[in-house]
């Protein structure tokens, strides 16, 4: 870190900080997490030495980090992954010709106006 810990300390605390020691403690676990996981967790910080382990305090930003992404893609992915099945689906009732008819009347809308500005 490049401080000792009284200069550390001497130092106010920024909310940005705080957010990120609670995404590392909690790995990212929307808030709820026990008291004795992030006691264990603070702990694993420090090295036999009484130094700071920033290793470990970075392998838990990761794995919040993991956490959160796996949520969206989790959540977003499969709603979008339905919408798609769900429009596949619909265009192949109809043989493709929604899809195909929508894209050649607007290449037509666009021909026109474009020609419309000349």
């Amino acid at each position: 870190v490049g401080c000792t810990a009284a200069e550390l300390d001497a130092r106010e605390v920024s909310p940005l900080a705080c957010d990120v020691v609670f995404d590392a403690l909690s790995r990212s676990q929307s808030g709820i997490t026990d008291k004795l996981g992030c006691d264990e967790r603070r702990a694993s910080y420090e090295t036999a030495q009484g130094g700071f382990d920033a290793d470990a305090f970075e392998e838990d930003l990761a794995r919040g980090r993991a956490s959160v992404a796996r949520s969206y893609a989790i959540y977003p992915g499969s709603i979008n992954l339905v919408s798609l099945f769900v429009y596949y689906e619909y265009e192949r009732l109809h043989d493709f010709h929604v899809t195909t008819d929508y894209l050649s009347s607007f290449v037509q809308r666009f021909q026109e106006n474009l020609s419309a500005l000349s």
